[in-house]
């Protein structure tokens, strides 16, 4: 008997959590006779005609097509699709392999940047969402994709309370806090070397000196994750880092 891996299932009952009114006429997991002639995620891997099989013994399936109408009067798929990009760049959502949605495809292969999708089946209805080829993907538990964060943001709302005890960091900033910062962005978002434009391909100096090339990882984290990007860790900027795991 055929399974969809966890985090899929957790990922859909979070999604109809968020969007209680959703549709779900272009929903699915297993592949449809039209998938099963070619290869696809979403055929069973032990029995179907899979993109990858692991022979474990476990018909799994890693792939998850989410109907795009949510019904919902400020969300759109297209901001769903969005965020589990931006999360899957930072690595917080690393079970993803790729999404398809309207024409375009993010590839973990790729750092998730957008190509265009040369495939017969646009995915204009739905999203296609795909775990990744792993052991610890297949059989993760306790997922938390995020949904209920999309449509919070307010500019009227205020931005997060200054900490007396915590400084802004910026280029020119020195010292022991400069290099918390730095080990985190180094440990936590290591894909960004790929991106950056100071010492590309290169990591994250840890030096305690904020220079060009911090502002530079810092302006990445905020393009990644939707922020002003000024190269400045105020306020806002630590709030999103600390969402990752950063606790200075």
């Amino acid at each position: 008997m055929w399974v969809v891996v966890p985090c899929l299932k957790e990922g859909r009952d979070q999604l109809d959590a968020r969007f209680p009114n959703r549709e779900h006429g272009a929903e699915g997991f297993v592949g449809d006779t039209a998938h099963q002639g070619s290869s696809s995620s979403h055929n069973p891997d032990e029995t179907g005609n899979p993109e990858y099989s692991d022979r474990d013994g476990k018909d799994e399936v890693r792939a998850w097509d989410a109907d795009k109408d949510l019904h919902d009067p400020v969300v759109t798929m297209e901001q769903v699709v969005q965020h589990l990009i931006e999360g899957a760049r930072s690595g917080r959502f690393w079970w993803i392999r790729y999404i398809i949605f309207d024409g375009r495809i993010w590839h973990r292969r790729d750092g998730f940047v957008t190509h265009v999708y040369t495939g017969s089946n646009k995915h204009t209805d739905h999203a296609h969402i795909n775990s990744d080829f792993t052991q610890q993907a297949d059989t993760v538990t306790g997922t938390d994709w995020g949904f209920n964060e999309l449509g919070q943001s307010n500019p009227s709302h205020p931005a997060p309370a200054p900490n007396p005890g915590v400084r802004d960091l910026q280029q020119g900033s020195q010292g022991d806090d400069v290099r918390n910062l730095q080990q985190f962005l180094r440990n936590n978002f290591p894909i960004y070397r790929k991106y950056v434009s100071v010492k590309r391909n290169q990591l994250i100096s840890v030096d305690g000196d904020f220079g060009p090339q911090t502002k530079a990882w810092v302006v990445e984290f905020q393009r990644r994750t939707g922020l002003l990007r000024d190269g400045i860790v105020g306020p806002n900027t630590r709030a999103k880092l600390k969402v990752y795991g950063y606790t200075h």
